[in-house]
């Protein structure tokens, strides 16, 4: 899930227009955001050494039939 704070917030203000309630200004939002995020450790953060592990993006649909001529089989796989 990659977001900014203004994406986070526009979604926030469809939030507050639906509910007939006033949302923070900008500089209001972020600052109760980063409060929110230091105090729960709401963050995304991964430590790992270097090499030691891999992060995949999987981004739309990537499944597709492969035929593996050697297995005389389909498979589906994931493409990325």
């Amino acid at each position: 899930m990659g977001f900014t704070l203004t994406l986070l917030r526009s979604e926030y203000c469809v939030a507050c227009h639906e509910a007939k309630t006033t949302p923070y200004m900008y500089i209001q939002f972020c600052e109760k955001y980063r409060r929110w995020a230091r105090v729960t450790r709401a963050t995304m953060r991964i430590t790992h050494k270097p090499g030691e592990a891999m992060q995949v993006d999987w981004a739309g649909v990537t499944k597709n039939t492969r035929y593996e001529p050697a297995l005389w089989t389909q498979a589906t796989v994931g493409y990325f």
